[in-house]
């Protein structure tokens, strides 16, 4: 009698298990796409290194003013601080465990421009798929190695990142209909600047209209306490211990909101960004004009090269392109020959040839994508965007809002806009997903233009920007790079402060250059550690901080050579307190001097610095 013997399956080896999950991990498309932004991330961090922003002007201000906190000092007492405490206790806190450096900074920059790669890619996956939310998460990487003060990894302030981050977090969470988190993400905004608490308000509001629409009054009144209670629970309560320790007029009429300053200076200074006048909207109109013209061409041109089936009939078919450039360069021509506008109209030339055309025509994108949405809603239409009316008005009105903010300079070397741009930036790749899927042949057109956005952006910052920081400089605080116009003043003006006064000294550093205090280990001698026009709005003001200069012994004071685009007063000495430099110049000419003399203007890095001796 035969017996039949069943046969086991071999077992698999430990390393076979291994294999086979290593290749299903492979075959997943986020892993495959956060691998990718991790070696983007990377390379534009080793591209950079050290060259982020500018660690002697708003960038110094804030190391100088999370230094301070971290050896005992109160900001917002001892020290004017514009911003909300959010960013800077954090950077505070990091200076506190690992030590007040130039390395610690870096590193808790480049973790924070991490999270806000991270998390707008988690945001972005809410409505796309893994592709394009990769394009357009290198986008943003991109725009955060921007090679200016406004960047991600050493900002001018880290309430403006912070701000970014907690806002992309609320939208997320606002996603997920996580209403809780929503709520403290709202709060930590709140605890930023202004602009972006207005923002996350304004975002809230409209969510909860979205709820209204789609689901009720009733349970938009359901959604309203777990949102809005612990936004206001947090930033209330944040905001009201600060003002028990330092006083409420000291702390919102002072700092977070310095009346004086805007009222003579701050927002004259800021007007350029969005002036609201016909000339803007003409050149944002133009903006637009470019970059839709160029995507329509290039989606044309696919659609019609694919059906075709030789490669010549291919190549001829793309004619779209070429046809789009001539029509968009004649019309260059013509806004030229009208002698209409010529400063737009060289701006908009300037970023149309120097690869940035793919972010400053955003804030029209945003204004677009608000009316349409606005149309549909009232019309009674459904979701545009994803399938939640509340999510899609809170992201239409924040992206629109924070374009709205800067349209009219939506660049980083001229505006905040790096910190702006990404909720607009997901409604860039919304629409060109959008355009992929409705024309299924031009798909790939559509993301490769996308991805040409990320590398323009990346090739102008590295190329045009980066590339101009090669010099490097050593402190007292660690080394960074900066350009050789400005390192060797720089570093003349460093040796000769650690050379000439004792650690803990204190130090007179204006108009701007509060980082000098930071450094060289020298705290700043005034409650004023920067001298905007407006500050020391008054002669009490400037006779009391001569006062305390006189009291202290402060030895020597510092001043650059720089002036103030756009401000009511650009000159400090000149056209405002001319009584406190008067005071500095009063024993005569500098004790040294250091670079070529010449004058910068905006964050650009001083090139010139006259050392005073005003103490004994």
């Amino acid at each position: 009698m035969n017996v039949a013997v069943r046969s086991e399956p071999a077992r698999e080896s430990w390393g076979e298990r291994l294999g086979a999950q290593a290749r299903r991990i492979a075959a997943n498309a986020d892993v495959r796409a956060i691998a990718g932004l991790t070696i983007v991330f990377a390379l534009l961090a080793a591209l950079s290194w050290r060259a982020w922003g500018v660690p002697t002007v708003d960038a110094g201000h804030e190391l100088n003013v999370a230094s301070s906190l971290a050896s005992g000092g109160q900001p917002y007492s001892d020290i004017r601080y514009f911003y909300g405490p959010a960013g800077l206790y954090a950077l505070g806190g990091a200076f506190a465990v690992f030590g007040a450096s130039l390395t610690t900074a870096f590193a808790f920059g480049l973790l924070q421009a991490a999270a806000i790669v991270a998390a707008f890619y988690a945001l972005s996956r809410q409505l796309l798929p893994a592709l394009p939310s990769f394009i357009a998460t290198a986008v943003v990487a991109a725009i955060g190695f921007s090679g200016t003060a406004f960047n991600f990894v050493l900002p001018h302030t880290n309430s403006g990142t912070f701000g970014l981050l907690f806002l992309l977090l609320m939208l997320l969470a606002l996603s997920r209909e996580r209403l809780v988190l929503a709520g403290l993400a709202a709060g930590v905004v709140g605890l930023t600047r202004p602009e972006f608490a207005a923002v996350a308000a304004l975002a809230g509001a409209a969510y909860l209209v979205g709820v209204a629409r789609q689901h009720g009054v009733r349970s938009a009144l359901r959604a309203l306490l777990p949102l809005a209670l612990p936004a206001l629970a947090l930033a209330g309560g944040v905001l009201a211990l600060l003002a028990a320790e330092v006083g409420s007029a000291r702390l919102f009429t002072q700092n977070l909101w310095p009346v004086d300053f805007l009222r003579i200076a701050g927002f004259a200074s800021q007007k350029s960004w969005a002036p609201l006048d016909f000339e803007s909207l003409v050149a944002t109109a133009a903006r637009a004009t470019i970059y839709c013209g160029l995507l329509a061409s290039v989606i044309t041109a696919a659609v019609m090269a694919s059906r075709q089936r030789s490669t010549a009939a291919r190549l001829r078919a793309l004619w779209p392109i070429p046809v789009a450039i001539a029509a968009l360069l004649f019309l260059d021509l013509a806004w030229r020959a009208t002698g209409l506008y010529p400063d737009s109209q060289s701006a908009v030339q300037h970023e149309a040839t120097h690869l940035l055309i793919g972010m400053t025509w955003l804030p029209a994108l945003g204004f677009a994508a608000c009316a349409v949405l606005a149309v549909r809603f009232f019309r009674g239409g459904s979701p545009l965007i994803s399938s939640s009316w509340g999510f899609d008005l809170a992201l239409v009105v924040a992206a629109a809002a924070l374009g709205a903010r800067a349209y009219a300079a939506f660049t980083a070397e001229a505006s905040y806009a790096p910190y702006y741009a990404p909720p607009l930036v997901l409604l860039l790749a919304v629409l060109h997903d959008r355009i992929g899927k409705r024309y299924p042949q031009a798909r790939p057109a559509s993301w490769a233009a996308l991805a040409a956005v990320a590398v323009g952006l990346a090739t102008y910052a590295q190329v045009a920007l980066y590339r101009d920081s090669s010099a490097v400089v050593s402190t007292a605080r660690g080394s960074f790079v900066t350009t050789p116009a400005s390192a060797p003043a720089l570093q003349g003006t460093v040796d000769f402060i650690e050379d000439h006064t004792a650690p803990g000294e204190t130090l007179l550093a204006l108009p701007t250059d509060s980082g000098l205090s930071f450094l060289t280990d020298r705290p700043a001698a005034l409650y004023d550690a920067m001298f905007l026009p407006g500050l020391l709005d008054s002669r009490a003001d400037e006779v009391a901080a001569i006062a305390r200069l006189k009291a202290e012994g402060t030895r020597y004071a510092v001043v650059e050579k720089r002036r103030f685009d756009g401000y009511r007063y650009e000159r400090f000495g000149v056209e405002y307190n001319r009584m406190l430099s008067a005071w500095i110049h009063r024993n005569g000419p500098p004790v040294a001097r250091f670079g070529d003399g010449g004058t910068v203007g905006g964050t650009n890095p001083a090139t010139s610095y006259s050392v005073y001796r005003i103490g004994p």
